[in-house]
């Protein structure tokens, strides 16, 4: 229990650092800290959301994809799915790297389909081939998007 505390306490010192100093160097930074010490307490939702906000407040940060990646991680592990789609959607739009950016739209797509939202799940799939259309990987995602737009059309008729 009080290593908890200590931990909680470490995170609420980082927060507060990256918010009296938000034009700090090293704000960014505070604010990943802090999400990592919610994570390592086990307190999920805390950490999503604090990684999420760094995402948000800090478009320039180097730890910005790791960021809205941990932060969707973190939504998908508690199978908060709506949020998970959200922020690996997110995410994937401010990625470069289609090694990153391509995951992040596919487990979008696999969030979505959680939610029943087989619109937004065949979008995220039809953007992999929208943006990546050399990279092999595209090949799965058409074919994705083609199951989720034949099981939408069955329901459909």
């Amino acid at each position: 229990m009080k290593k908890s505390n200590n931990v909680l306490g470490a995170a609420d010192a980082f927060k507060s650092i990256a918010t009296e100093f938000p034009t700090s160097k090293v704000a960014d930074r505070g604010w990943f800290s802090a999400a990592e010490c919610y994570e390592a307490t086990g307190n999920i939702d805390q950490a999503s959301a604090t990684f999420q906000e760094l995402a948000q407040k800090f478009p320039q940060s180097t730890l910005r994809e790791n960021a809205f990646i941990r932060a969707a991680d973190g939504y998908k592990k508690v199978e908060k799915w709506d949020k998970a789609a959200a922020v690996y959607q997110a995410a994937a739009l401010s990625i470069t790297k289609p090694e990153y950016a391509i995951p992040s739209l596919s487990y979008a797509a696999e969030a979505y389909q959680k939610v029943n939202d087989f619109e937004n799940a065949g979008k995220m799939f039809e953007m992999v081939f929208e943006r990546y259309s050399k990279d092999p990987k595209t090949a799965q995602a058409l074919y994705n998007a083609g199951l989720i737009y034949e099981k939408r059309k069955r329901k459909i008729v």
